[in-house]
């Protein structure tokens, strides 16, 4: 990263040390402008790719945190419908519990939106409640934040 600056710091002295008075001129030579353009070109180079990166870290993380909240939901579902899920769990192992009766339930809000693809999440996906040392696991099936 020093070679970069050491790059930039060069340009600079060569843009504005040209031997002749600049400040009496009323515009720009071309080799100011060329350096210019060259600084911000560079500039962009190492700015663009990071940016896209923390983007794009951060709508995974809004993803998950929306997986998580849907999960969460369905903890509340189970405390209010205990009987129904422990019924499920026993006869099939899991009880799935789809977006769409979180959402009629009004445990999550409708059309959530997917953050990495803009579009909303699937309601026919599920979270599946298993139960593991009497205690209840949540784990949300959809692909949505991958």
């Amino acid at each position: 990263m020093t070679s970069y600056y050491t790059f930039i710091v060069l340009i600079f002295f060569v843009c504005y040390n040209q031997g002749g008075d600049c400040m009496n001129n009323r515009g720009f030579t071309l080799i100011e402008i060329t350096c210019v353009i060259l600084l911000l070109g560079i500039l962009v180079t190492f700015i663009v790719p990071k940016t896209t990166s923390i983007i794009k870290e951060n709508k995974r993380k809004t993803c998950n945190s929306i997986v998580t909240s849907l999960e969460d939901a369905a903890n509340t579902y189970t405390y209010k419908n205990t009987t129904l899920v422990d019924n499920g769990i026993s006869s099939n192992g899991y009880y799935d519990i789809s977006i769409l009766e979180l959402q009629t339930e009004g445990l999550v809000k409708n059309k959530l939106e997917n953050p990495l693809n803009g579009g909303v999440f699937d309601t026919s996906k599920v979270v599946r409640i298993t139960m593991e040392n009497n205690s209840y696991i949540y784990t949300y099936l959809g692909d949505d934040c991958k």
